[in-house]
């Protein structure tokens, strides 16, 4: 994937705040295991706050607003960017200059594929949760 955004794309798209939380949680290394799966053109990411928290990233193109993105953390739901999806679009940026991304291979599906199911069970146990309360 060529990169054709740039950072200032990413301040547009998660805002000021966020934006600037997100660079400082970037220079504290808190993203970890960046991978990229070109099969559907997805990056996925862990970003580490009070907990660790679960990024997607689908389709960059600011452009044509066409970007789409998912955080598991509270501040996501409530605005629908945070500081970790944020850290994860300057990581991408960073790295796609370094042209560094790791590319999601065939033996690390199952992997991944694992922790698919594991997150989605965690996310529906969490809305059942908030649904009896």
């Amino acid at each position: 994937m060529k990169i054709n955004f740039t950072l200032e794309d990413i301040r547009d798209f998660c805002g000021d705040t966020f934006y600037e939380r997100g660079q400082s949680y970037y220079n504290s290394g808190r993203v970890s295991e960046l991978i990229f799966d070109a099969e559907i053109n997805r990056y996925r990411a862990w970003v580490k706050g009070s907990k660790a928290y679960h990024v997607e990233i689908f389709n960059i193109n600011f452009t044509g607003n066409d970007t789409e993105a998912y955080c598991t953390c509270p501040a996501y739901e409530s605005y629908g960017c945070c500081k970790h999806v944020a850290a994860t679009l300057i990581a991408i940026f960073k790295q796609k200059r370094s042209k560094s991304v790791s590319k999601k291979s065939k033996n690390d599906k199952h992997k991944y594929n694992q922790m698919d199911h594991l997150i989605s069970s965690i996310t529906g146990m969490e809305q059942s949760r908030r649904n009896r309360t």
